[in-house]
């Protein structure tokens, strides 16, 4: 990492650490995201991140699941994300659901690629059982694009077909792309493909270098200059279509005119059940040179120094003035957990 030692630019030490314990005071409530390491997924996306642990993963049982739910219970205010493999892919997927509902969850958010959700049947019941929150991964605006990444025939239709189905439950629906070089010019026409199948909440990501993104970085991992106007084209076309849009994987500064698009990135933590857990809560997050002097230190997550070309460094624009303690308002995060922001984070 980068100038991540202690440094501490124009800022005071002690001015550093007041502003540390307000923001840690008043920020968001985290869903813990629970760690279960199953070694199946019915895509197989050139990206993913998790395909290295995957591979020596071994199966958790229903037994194994349900214990992990109870011991987070008392420390997760209801609240837990299911989203380290497909899950919904187990034949006891509705079971879980089920023990999670009975355990006193009334948020239970699911990661996932949505194909399982094309069944109709299995997406009431899905919502029957306590499922709440769906986040559906999609790669572009049609089956070529979107199979490109997967590497899965049928992926694309059985996802949106997903999607639909899901819309027409109680469950709430977010998209989330991974932003590769394999879609970068077609982020706009991805936004109002998923407006027209209905989707009014979706995230743009740039992606992470991990697990495949490392292995295959010279294909996937853009540099800034290449992505920020793209994703920003997408985000206010979506805007225009009366979507709620986020963006993840970047720093606020580098796309000036809309810090409420971010946030998305710190909703969650990794809860570990096991010691032997292997995939475990590590931020791709740290500080350049130039966020020592910005006076959203303290509030941002910082940049992902392990996808930064070195010419990027110039799109890097830190704030000046006072050192801040809240962050501004993630409208996307609000929208799809409201209940996380109650008496926390405000609009700055």
């Amino acid at each position: 990492m980068r100038n991540q030692g202690a440094e501490s630019g124009r800022f005071s030490e002690e001015g550093l650490e007041k502003a540390w314990q307000r923001y840690e005071q008043n920020r968001s409530a985290k869903i813990p995201m629970l760690d279960e390491e199953m070694p199946h997924c019915n895509d197989n996306c050139l990206h993913c991140g998790v395909a290295e642990i995957m591979e020596g993963a071994v199966q958790t049982t229903l037994e194994q699941v349900v214990r992990h739910l109870r011991v987070l219970a008392p420390s997760a205010n209801g609240r837990v994300m299911l989203g380290v493999s497909e899950l919904t892919i187990r034949p006891d997927f509705i079971k879980i659901l089920r023990a999670a509902n009975r355990l006193g969850y009334r948020t239970v958010a699911v990661v996932t690629n949505g194909r399982r959700f094309s069944s109709k049947v299995f997406t009431k019941a899905a919502a029957r059982e306590g499922m709440s929150h769906a986040l559906v991964s999609v790669y572009g605006p049609n089956e070529r694009i979107h199979e490109a990444m997967t590497r899965t025939p049928d992926s694309y239709v059985q996802t949106t077909m997903g999607i639909q189905e899901l819309l027409q439950t109680s469950i709430r629906v977010m998209t989330n792309t991974v932003v590769t070089k394999r879609n970068l010019h077609c982020l706009e026409e991805t936004v109002t493909s998923l407006h027209q199948l209905g989707v009014r909440r979706a995230c743009l990501s740039f992606v992470q270098k991990i697990g495949n993104a490392k292995r295959y970085a010279d294909r996937l991992i853009p540099s800034w200059k290449e992505a920020i106007p793209a994703i920003e084209k997408a985000v206010y076309a979506g805007r225009e279509l009366g979507m709620v849009m986020g963006v993840g994987g970047l720093p606020p500064c580098v796309m000036p005119g809309m810090p409420e698009a971010f946030g998305v990135d710190d909703l969650t933590y990794i809860f570990n059940a096991e010691n032997t857990d292997q995939i475990r809560s590590r931020s791709p997050y740290g500080k350049e040179k130039a966020c020592l002097d910005c006076g959203e230190r303290v509030v941002c997550l910082g940049v992902q120094e392990e996808t930064l070309h070195q010419d990027d460094l110039s799109l890097l624009q830190p704030a000046r003035g006072s050192l801040k303690s809240r962050r501004h308002l993630s409208e996307l995060g609000y929208s799809m957990f409201p209940d996380l922001f109650e008496g926390s984070e405000i609009p700055l």
